[in-house]
């Protein structure tokens, strides 16, 4: 018996749908399997076009009530927002965290060490 029958098998004897359900590269396939009904998806995937694609998934077979999808390139935001309640460009954050930090960093005074 495999890992994904066990977890879908699992989920099958649960008595509701998961109000939460993250969607990852590694888990795409059983989690999907599993979403029917998820009150709030995440999905995080390493493509654009993949993550896009189970959003539109989720959306109209599932009927997945809120949609958060996490992003790499902030061009594909337009195509997502139709689909998604909530779109997230991962390099945009880390962009901006980045800069924070260098920013922080840079108006700290620096100590000697003498």
């Amino acid at each position: 018996m495999t890992l994904r029958t066990r977890l879908t098998d699992t989920l099958a004897r649960s008595p509701s749908a998961p109000s939460l359900l993250v969607v990852t590269d590694s888990n795409v396939g059983s989690t999907l399997a599993a979403g029917a009904g998820a009150a709030v998806a995440v999905v995080a995937l390493r493509r654009d076009r993949r993550a896009s694609l189970v959003a539109q998934l989720l959306r109209t077979r599932f009927e997945t009530g809120s949609l958060v999808v996490l992003l790499d390139d902030p061009q594909r935001r337009e195509a997502v927002a139709d689909i998604a309640t909530t779109v997230v460009c991962g390099s945009t954050c880390l962009s901006a965290a980045l800069g924070a930090a260098v920013e922080q960093t840079l108006s700290e005074p620096t100590s000697s060490h003498s």
